[in-house]
Order: structure tokens, then C-alpha cells, then sequence
């Protein structure tokens, strides 16, 4: 199921999407939900390395902590 939402942007980058989507032969829509998408899968990722830094710094670390870093790169990206 697809969600409509409403953003507002400057008006370069909306000439710029546009001009891009064009040139990929792909909708203005398609282009910002991928966009989006990996913004949000880069953000997790970066939060899931503070996560591994934390964890480096502490003395006892946690058994587990190698399948929760697999966890959240299988769950970013859907692979490994």
C-alpha cells in the first residue's frame, strides 16, 4: 500500500529532482521514496556502529554482540 505525503522543498532541489528523475526514466515519487528510504537505512546504520562503538569501550562485552550487529545490517538493507 502506497501513503501520499506532502513535503515542501527549495525550489533548486525540486528542479534538480526532477531534471534527475527525468534522466533515470523514473517517477519524482519513485525517486524520493528511495531516496528517503536509504537516508532512514543510513541513519540505523550509523546508530548501530555507536552502538558497537559503546560497546568496544566497555570492559565485559556483551556474547551476543556480533549477531545484533548482523541483526541490524540484515534488517537495514535485508541482506547481509
Amino acid at each position: 500500500m502506497m501513503s501520499r505525503v506532502t513535503v515542501s522543498i527549495p525550489n533548486n532541489l525540486e528542479g534538480a529532482l526532477k531534471r534527475y528523475a527525468q534522466s533515470q526514466r523514473e517517477s519524482v515519487s519513485k525517486i524520493t521514496s528511495e531516496a528517503i528510504e536509504y537516508y532512514l537505512n543510513r541513519q540505523k546504520r550509523q546508530k548501530l556502529g555507536q552502538q558497537v562503538l559503546d560497546l568496544v569501550g566497555k570492559q565485559n562485552v556483551s556474547p551476543n554482540a556480533i549477531k545484533e550487529l548482523e541483526a541490524g545490517r540484515v534488517d537495514c538493507d535485508g541482506r547481509i
